[in-house]
């Protein structure tokens, strides 16, 4: 605990990431995502089970809105759980608005003073349903710096966040959904674990309804992301999704067995679900 909070108090503080195109155990955070969530929906649609990537957490509560209530969650950093915990704390804490507020509407042009006050009072609120660790790393964090300072930090990703695509990407975003999410997360348990899922997957304790890779397979080699898709628990009609963001031709060619569902002319989805006889054959179910 104390070397995470002395690390992120150093990209708060203006210290650079290491120059590496890879993750790592201190990496930053995503913001909000940058996939079309709206659209993997329909694949996250009364799976009970999930096993997903943290990332921005925004792909773990679209989950639970579409009824995932048992998760496992990882990622190769350690602070997007700790990023996941404070969203979580913030549903029961904020409203809607202030939530998205909070988030994904930091807007450079707002008064300094005012946003800084009303963040402060978000944070107070945020707090009293924090526990554990992720209370420990929070507290410790809010009492030598604000969020605005935080947020803006080399802890999190420096893209700006685009609020109306934000928005759309996100369907828990919206109001009634939104006090949907509050409800679900009530009736779902999270666990989260930390490092390379290549080392985890012997780890993961639950038999998955769907398992969510987002985009892992850019960082690894053919070979090692079949290997690891044979290692994952998913059960019988279970589906594993990747996120494809460009060369989807290419991906087509190097993963034949599988099926893709694009999204738009450079975005998709590939999909691969589990049947009686597991090897990498496409989902002709899928596709009617």
């Amino acid at each position: 605990m104390t070397t995470e909070i002395e690390v992120a108090s150093g990209y708060i503080r203006g210290t650079k990431l290491p120059n590496t195109i890879d993750f790592y155990q201190y990496s930053y955070v995503y913001k909000a995502t940058n996939e079309q969530l709206w659209y993997c929906c329909k694949y996250f649609k009364d799976r009970k089970r999930l096993l997903s990537v943290i990332a921005s957490s925004d792909q773990i509560f679209n989950a639970v809105l579409c009824g995932a209530r048992e998760i496992e969650a990882f990622d190769i950093s350690v602070f997007p759980q700790y990023v996941l915990y404070l969203k979580m704390a913030s549903l029961k804490a904020l409203t809607r608005e202030e939530y998205v507020d909070f988030y994904y509407d930091r807007d450079c042009k707002k008064n300094y003073l005012d946003e800084k006050r009303k963040c402060k009072r978000y944070v107070n609120r945020i707090l009293k349903y924090l526990e554990g660790d992720a209370k420990e790393f929070w507290q410790q964090l809010f009492s030598l710096f604000e969020w605005m300072s935080i947020y803006e930090s080399y802890m999190f990703t420096d893209f700006t966040i685009n609020l109306e695509k934000t928005i759309k990407r996100n369907p828990y975003l919206s109001q009634e959904n939104y006090d949907k999410l509050r409800g679900a997360m009530s009736e779902t348990s999270i666990t989260t674990y930390t490092g390379n899922i290549v080392d985890l997957a012997s780890t993961f304790k639950q038999e998955n309804d769907l398992i969510y890779l987002s985009n892992i397979h850019n960082y690894l080699s053919v070979q090692e992301f079949l290997s690891l898709l044979n290692e994952l628990n998913l059960s019988e009609g279970g589906i594993i999704l990747a996120y494809i963001f460009k060369h989807m031709t290419n991906y087509r060619e190097m993963f034949k067995d599988f099926y893709y569902d694009p999204i738009t002319g450079k975005e998709g989805l590939m999909v691969h679900e589990r049947r009686k006889q597991w090897a990498l054959k496409g989902i002709s179910s899928l596709q009617e």
